[in-house]
């Protein structure tokens, strides 16, 4: 399980200060937090994540000067293949501007890696599978495309989420406590509205308003 709050309330639906949780937990190097899947870049410390805004397993092919449109105006482009040596071109761009290149053989990674607090973060990757061509034609198959954001935030120790404040974080988990009391109403929200409460009668269900984009 990747995110999961817990919350203890009296019977009036009153939550007193430090009385309610909210816990991301890492697993490999995937979490959730408030809603949306993000990478930890960190294996020591869950503090660095960027949303994953791409994550297709299934095979691309991309023929000569074919593309895959990406997220947040990246682009990934085939630019050519070298027969005698078996290589394939490819260009990663974003708004217009190269940002990585390089000649890969079947099997090679191709990654973009950017220098955020102190260590490097794997922004996309790809795995090229398939390079093949012809006297008519050329293509490359690749597998395993990931993007993340490249706003990658660092997350404190006191950052606050509405009425909530990261008081702990270790390798593998932040955790989040209400600082305030919260008073359950219909459709009262927490975590920067996140998460909303449906109440009916003594009946209290607690359900996502909306998926947040990235970090706050």
């Amino acid at each position: 399980m990747y995110e999961e709050l817990n919350v203890h309330f009296s019977d009036d639906r009153f939550i007193e200060a430090g009385d309610a949780n909210y816990t991301a937990t890492v697993i490999g190097d995937k979490t959730g937090f408030l809603g949306a899947m993000h990478r930890s870049f960190d294996p020591a410390h869950a503090d660095l994540l960027g949303r994953i805004l791409v994550n297709e397993s299934d095979e691309v092919r991309l023929e000569i000067g074919e593309s895959y449109v990406l997220c947040d105006g990246y682009l990934l482009t085939m630019r050519d293949i070298f027969v005698t040596g078996g290589t394939a071109w490819l260009e990663l761009v974003k708004e217009g501007e190269v940002v990585e290149s390089s000649i890969c053989v079947e099997g090679d990674v191709f990654e973009y890696k950017l220098y955020i607090t102190g260590r490097y973060a794997t922004i996309f990757e790809c795995t090229i599978v398939t390079i093949f061509q012809d006297d008519k034609s050329g293509f490359i198959l690749l597998k395993d495309i990931r993007q993340c954001s490249d706003d990658v935030k660092k997350i404190n120790p006191g950052c606050r989420y509405g009425k909530f404040e990261v008081s702990r974080i270790t390798d593998n988990r932040i955790v989040l406590t209400n600082t305030e009391s919260i008073t359950i109403d219909d459709e009262t929200s927490i975590l920067n509205g996140w998460l909303k409460f449906d109440v009916s009668g003594n009946s209290v269900t607690p359900y996502a308003e909306q998926q947040i984009g990235g970090l706050v």
